[in-house]
């Protein structure tokens, strides 16, 4: 006998029971589902919604990808239904899925949003009461679906989609009504064996009661193995353990303590982090500074520890404090061996570790000048 649920209206006493049904139509049923892709449980995956779609019956050289779509920290998910009842129908699914992948996999990003992202916001295929209908770029898309998004999770967001599509990291999720006990060692094979790709069972499952219906997308498989180990943030102890050299994870860690004591927040992404200033219009702060372990890039290519800020930042959020700004990327110009970053729009300097270590109370101290300018207007 199947799972029963009740739904009941507000003011309702009684109620009416719902009782899981199978479905007499599958692509009426598979439709729910793209049509309601946040029905997918992904929070149980670690990745929090909503799901940005940014393909539908996407068109690949191996086939037609049922659906594509992107969450805020830059996690691709392909999603392939299964539409019949045999084995054979399900291996012909994992077989798809690899072959999306395969040709995803070493992807530019311009690429992607040219011919995965914007193909599909321009389409027929994508709803008319979408968010991303008609964006030019996957910029505006994430903008539209993550209001709250800022300049540092966007750039974040991009970087890891980059990272993902060079190294071929996706999340693949197989849905059907029905997984048999070989389907579901099957996925837990692929998961035990490939370490750069994370499959998921997803049953779509029917309650009906008359002439009302209901739908819940439940997870029946997982991997094992915790994803945040390689796109959640990266916290401050691994930040440090990321550092060999004694002296150099030394000084980061006394250059963190001392920030902490200073008006500013500590923003820690997926491999280093960033330094945020208090400024009007935006809750989670300005950036400038960040700090990334020996021979990983971030934010618009920076490494090491770069000081400094972006402009075009500045200009839209701050402009009463640009002067203030201006005097602090003055400050941190002087400090021996800084090295102008040549990233367009950043006025910003990048110091090797020994600089670091040697200079790391300048750095400190042109900060704490910053946040009290700015304190005191």
């Amino acid at each position: 006998m199947g799972r029963k649920i009740i739904l009941r209206r507000e003011g309702e006493v009684a109620g009416q029971i719902l009782e899981e049904a199978q479905a007499s139509d599958e692509a009426q049923l598979q439709e729910q589902l793209k049509e309601n892709p946040d029905l997918l449980p992904i929070e149980e995956y670690e990745i929090s919604g909503p799901l940005m779609v940014v393909g539908r019956e996407t068109t690949l050289p191996s086939g037609s990808v049922d659906l594509i779509c992107l969450v805020k920290s830059g996690d691709l998910v392909l999603v392939e239904f299964k539409t019949g009842p045999q084995n054979p129908d399900f291996r012909h699914v994992l077989a798809q899925l690899l072959d999306y992948g395969s040709h995803l996999w070493g992807m530019e990003y311009e690429v992607f949003e040219e011919t995965v992202a914007r193909s599909y916001f321009e389409s027929n295929r994508c709803p008319s009461g979408s968010p991303v209908r008609k964006k030019p770029s996957l910029e505006e898309g994430a903008r539209a679906t993550w209001t709250d998004l800022s300049e540092d999770e966007f750039s974040e967001f991009k970087g890891n989609l980059t990272r993902n599509l060079g190294d071929g990291r996706f999340r693949y999720l197989t849905v059907a009504q029905r997984f048999t006990e070989p389907m579901l060692r099957t996925v837990e094979y692929l998961n035990a064996k490939m370490q750069d790709a994370q499959f998921y069972a997803v049953e779509l499952v029917r309650f009906t009661g008359g002439s009302v219906s209901a739908f819940e997308a439940r997870t029946v498989l997982k991997p094992q193995r915790p994803i945040r180990e390689r796109t959640g943030t990266i916290g401050r102890e691994r930040f440090l353990e990321s550092f060999a050299n004694e002296d150099y994870r030394n000084a980061v860690r006394d250059f963190l303590e001392a920030a902490e004591g200073l008006n500013v927040r500590l923003e820690w992404g997926s491999q280093g982090m960033s330094i945020r200033i208090p400024v009007p219009n935006k809750a989670d702060g300005l950036s400038i500074g960040w700090m990334f372990p020996p021979g990983l890039r971030g934010w618009m290519g920076v490494n090491d520890v770069t000081l400094g800020y972006d402009r075009k930042s500045a200009m839209k959020y701050a402009e009463e404090i640009v002067v203030h700004l201006a005097s602090y990327s003055n400050e941190i110009s002087l400090i021996p061996e800084a090295k102008k970053v040549s990233t367009v729009n950043l006025e910003a300097f990048q110091f090797a570790s020994e600089t670091f270590v040697k200079h790391r109370d300048d750095m400190v101290a042109a900060i704490r000048t910053l946040v009290e300018k700015i304190t005191t207007g």
